[in-house]
């Protein structure tokens, strides 16, 4: 947990260079590899909440974005707004889609 507290406060000071704005909402899974994650951790402002399930962690993650109306990081934007429409049917006016979300809804 020490890792991901110090991993993100280097984002923050990176994207303070480039007066960016950082959320405040952030998971990380831990594990040996993607079949073996062990626990997960989901930081919410200063807190750290932790859980042993990948996805409620992920689920936890995405509702603190949603229910706080926070604009989603521009790197990994196509992947929480694929999240957000196509395992929480949930669309909004303020959906921008990309080639990148119109491809993989095409699929669906």
């Amino acid at each position: 947990m020490i890792k991901f507290h110090e991993d993100f406060c280097q984002r923050e000071i990176k994207y303070l260079h480039h007066e960016a704005t950082i959320q405040s909402y952030n998971s990380a899974f831990v594990g040996e590899d993607i079949q073996s994650i062990s626990s997960c951790y989901v930081r919410v402002n200063q807190r750290f909440w932790c859980f042993e399930d990948p996805l409620i962690a992920l689920e936890v993650c995405f509702k603190t974005f949603f229910v706080f109306n926070c604009n989603y990081p521009k790197e990994c934007y196509d992947s929480w707004l694929i999240v957000q429409q196509l395992l929480f049917q949930l669309h909004t006016p303020h959906d921008k889609s990309t080639s990148i979300t119109k491809s993989v809804s095409g699929q669906f």
